[in-house]
Parts: structure tokens; C-alpha cells; sequence
């Protein structure tokens, strides 16, 4: 297929999400050039170095280089932008307050979409994400060519009016004061005009897709399209562990405040819970420390690791909790259901559309941590609750996995091309 008839997709980062929906372009023979900042081959050069210098001075840095590997499409249709993101990434592993890294963050996605807008020649159409699009799109108007918008995040008003209800209910928790960002209205105009320009939007939720509505968006133009669930674990490895005591309490992410990380510690203020559970964190720390102070005994911290190591994890825990505040999927979600592992969240993770409470984990509702202490005693005084919960949530993982969603994404993306109405997936 000649590349004038192909899409351009402009990401800025290589998360498997996004790899996905290039993906299901390559499938289809419509993908022709995946622009992004950091980017590198599975196999490439670069990895094969790191893996040399980790095993001379026994470090691990070719795990860190993986988490920007590509996996799911030839490495060929890969073009660099990293000259903001490459900083970005430093500060970031330098525990740099997260205000400056956020703020050269968005400085990488405004150099990224100025960089696409300037390369759109040949091509059909254009996939871009929130917060990257403002410029290409305005280019690819001009051009007359098909804007795909996909949003890979909640409406950003609904984020601020979280932050501020957080801010007034735990000001000691935002040690820099209010959590706004000087930003915040640019980022609002940004993706106004965006959402303006799109001719179809993909959401990777209902729930992302009804905080645009409630924020007087068209979603008429809107597809809902659910990220897909990971391999489940076959039925030869699915061996639900005899659950511990104290229970295995998994937390996997960064343990903030927008993942509702207080309401979990407000929950662990329980002397008798505490005496059934115990929480590992696999992710970055991001409250304040004296915030953890006195919970010692009942939470164990640990970095980020790779997901390869993630899944085993997944599959030794007991149940995963995350009492998410604004998650417009929450991937952690359907990584732990695919490895048969009930979860505990809330309404305000895009992922829970897929939970039956009760039946195939927990939804409790965002900000309750009476409620979320009650589920995390029910979980430790019925242990084997959570092995039928665990088998049922597996279920559900068979019942959309990444396939399906590659399959809905380019029936959108092509539909798009022959400007066809939007249709949602699952």
C-alpha cells in the first residue's frame, strides 16, 4: 500500500497501550511511521550494550531501557524525537520534584506535536494523543487529512476539581502548596482545541468518555474502545496460591494521592486489620514521608520493576487494591485480573466497567476508606472468596484481550478514513 493512503501515529512514549494501537495498524497495512521521543529496538544495539556494562559492573540498566523497547511493530517505522524526554527521564530517576518534571514533561509533548505537525507529507491521516495533537491536527486540517484523537486520560477540569478536593480535605499531603500546575489553562485550552479538531475520538474507557460529557464535550464523535486484557495465564499455570496469613496485599503503581493512596493508609489505621494483611509496593513513593509514619509494620516499599517481573507477582499476591481517584483505565487492573488475581478498586478507574463486585473482584466507592477497610477485612476473614473471585476475573480477561482491541481500533481508524459514524467496541 503506496504510503499516501498510510497513518502517521504520534505518541509520546512507547507504553503498551499505544504500541497496541500502532499495532493494529501494522496488522491492517495502514501504519506508516510510529513518531515518538524515546524509543528503542527489542534487539537493538543499544539494549546489547547495556546488557554488556550490566554484566561488568552488575547494575540494571538494560531492565530501565526496556521499558521503552518496542515490541509489537517492526522497529523500522520508528521515528526519534527524544531531545526534551531524554532530561525528563534523568530528573526524574533523580527524585526531582515532580512540578519541574511534569513541566518539562509537557514541554516534550509541545516539541513533539510542533515536530509532527512539520512531517505530515504523504501521508492520510494522523493518530495522535491528548496533549500531543494541537499542532498536528491544525496541520493535518490544512491538508485535509483524517485526525484521530485518541484520549488516554480523564477529562483535565475533572482531574483539577480532584486535586483541589484532595488539596481542602489534606492540605499536608501537597507540601508545595496548591496542587495546581501554572499550566493548568494552557493544558485545558490544549485539549479544547484538540477535541475541536479531532473527527473521531477513541476512549480508552466509559468512564473517560462520560467525564468529557459531563464537561460539555460532543461525544458524539466519541468511540469507546477498552485497552485490552494481557494474555491470561493458561490454564496449566493458573494455580491460585493458598492465600498467607497475613494476607498478601499487593499495590502496583505510583502511591499518590490521585491513586487514593491516603484512603489506604486511613483504611490500615485499623489495629485489627492490620493484623490480617500485609501491603508490597512495587512502584514510586510520591506522598510525603512523614505521611507512612507509624505504618512500618503493615507496608513494605519497593521500586518500580520491569513487567516482565510484575506479572509473576500478580500471580503470588492475594488481591491487588487500588482505591484510584482518576484512572481513565487503570492497566494494573486488567494485568492482574489476566493473572487470576481479584482486585479491589473504585468507580473511578475506567477498568472497573469490567468488575461485577463481588463476583470478580471489588468496587468500592473513591474516597471511603471505611468501605475500603471493610472489603479489605472480608478479603482477609474469606480467603477462599478470593480464589473464586480470582478464577472469575480471569474469565473476564479471556473475554477481551489485546487482539480484540486491535481489532476494534482499526475498524475505527478505517472507518475514520472512509468517514463513516463512530461505533463503540465492548
Amino acid at each position: 500500500m503506496a504510503q499516501a493512503s498510510k497513518i502517521l501515529f504520534s505518541a509520546p512514549d512507547t507504553r503498551p497501550s499505544l504500541q497496541q494501537a500502532a499495532r493494529a495498524l501494522y496488522e491492517v497495512d495502514l501504519l506508516g511511521a510510529y513518531f515518538t521521543t524515546v524509543a528503542l529496538g527489542e534487539s537493538g544495539g543499544t539494549i546489547r550494550i547495556a546488557q554488556a556494562l550490566d554484566r561488568i559492573f552488575r547494575t540494571h540498566l538494560a531492565i530501565e531501557l526496556r521499558r521503552r523497547a518496542v515490541r509489537e511493530f517492526p522497529a523500522n517505522f520508528i521515528r526519534r524525537f527524544p531531545y526534551w524526554d531524554i532530561p525528563r527521564t534523568l530528573l526524574s530517576r533523580m527524585n526531582v520534584p515532580e512540578h519541574i518534571v511534569d513541566r518539562i514533561h509537557h514541554s516534550s509533548l509541545r516539541s513533539l506535536d510542533r515536530h509532527v505537525a512539520r512531517n505530515l507529507h504523504g501521508f492520510a491521516g494522523v493518530y495522535a494523543v491528548n496533549l500531543a495533537a494541537q499542532a498536528t491536527f491544525s496541520a493535518a486540517k490544512k491538508r485535509r487529512m483524517a485526525c484521530i484523537y485518541e484520549v488516554i486520560a480523564l477529562e483535565i477540569r475533572s482531574y483539577i476539581q480532584m486535586l483541589r478536593q484532595e488539596f481542602d480535605s489534606y492540605p499536608s499531603l501537597f507540601p508545595g502548596g496548591t496542587p495546581e500546575t501554572l499550566d493548568a489553562e494552557q493544558h485545558i485550552q490544549r485539549c479544547d482545541a484538540e477535541w475541536a479538531l479531532a473527527d473521531v475520538v477513541i476512549a480508552n474507557s466509559n468512564l473517560t468518555r462520560d467525564t468529557y460529557s459531563a464537561a460539555g464535550f460532543d461525544v458524539g464523535k466519541v468511540r469507546v474502545i477498552p485497552l485490552g486484557f494481557p494474555p491470561a495465564v493458561p490454564d496449566d499455570m493458573f494455580h491460585p496460591p493458598e492465600h498467607s496469613n497475613p494476607l498478601y496485599v499487593l499495590w502496583a503503581g505510583n502511591f499518590s494521592v490521585s491513586k487514593g493512596a491516603h484512603y489506604l493508609l486511613a483504611a490500615l489505621k485499623s489495629p485489627a486489620l492490620r493484623k490480617n494483611l500485609h501491603v508490597t509496593v512495587f512502584g514510586k513513593q510520591l506522598l510525603p514521608a512523614e505521611a507512612l509514619a507509624g505504618f512500618e509494620d503493615v507496608i513494605e516499599f519497593h521500586g518500580t520493576v520491569p513487567h516482565t517481573q510484575l506479572f509473576a507477582i500478580y500471580r503470588r499476591a492475594d488481591v491487588l487494591v487500588l482505591p484510584t481517584l482518576s484512572d481513565g483505565f487503570a492497566m494494573v487492573v486488567s494485568e492482574a485480573m489476566s493473572q487470576g488475581l481479584p482486585v479491589i478498586t473504585t468507580e473511578w478507574a475506567g477498568a472497573a466497567q469490567f468488575i461485577a463486585s463481588g463476583e470478580n473482584g471489588i468496587v468500592v466507592p473513591a474516597r471511603d476508606s471505611e468501605a475500603l477497610a471493610e472489603a479489605l477485612a472480608s478479603c482477609a476473614a474469606r480467603p477462599e472468596r478470593l480464589r473464586a473471585m480470582g478464577g472469575a476475573a480471569r474469565q473476564t480477561a479471556l473475554q477481551w484481550q489485546w487482539s480484540d482491541y486491535r481489532n476494534a481500533v482499526a475498524r475505527a481508524v478505517a472507518d475514520c478514513l472512509q468517514g463513516q459514524a463512530p461505533r463503540n467496541a465492548a
